[in-house]
């Protein structure tokens, strides 16, 4: 569970990256679906005790889900646009490969080394 900087969350359910992710029929690997059904099953079981859940993860609501999984290099055409549809077609929840995951780290430290962001730390607003 990552709690983001907006206060929301997003349960992270991490695989390998040598998993397939979609198959050269186009349908979600088996991998996918458990992954899946994991995320979602820990969604569950944290709203199911949300009252508890609080005391540990502060203002949570209902987290989202992130799979990585495989990678999104190996896909060819057709299984990134089913990869694609997949992620539009669900709500709260996104499959992404660990190359998704580099290149958005790596945007990420772009962006604030270039802007020169102060980050202080233990900083609170009271």
């Amino acid at each position: 569970m990552i709690r983001r900087s907006d206060n929301s969350y997003v349960i992270v359910e991490i695989e390998t990256a040598s998993k397939i992710m979609v198959t050269r029929a186009g349908q979600m690997s088996a991998y996918v679906s458990q992954a899946v059904r994991q995320g979602i099953d820990y969604r569950a079981f944290i709203l199911e005790r949300l009252l508890e859940a609080r005391r540990h993860f502060p203002d949570i609501h209902e987290p989202d889900i992130l799979v990585v999984i495989g990678l999104e290099c190996s896909l060819d055409t057709e299984q990134a646009r089913a990869l694609q549809e997949e992620n539009r077609s669900r709500s709260k929840l996104r499959i992404v490969g660990f190359d998704w995951i580099l290149n958005r780290s790596q945007a990420v430290l772009s962006n604030v080394t270039a802007s020169r962001v102060e980050v202080i730390k233990n900083y609170r607003v009271v």
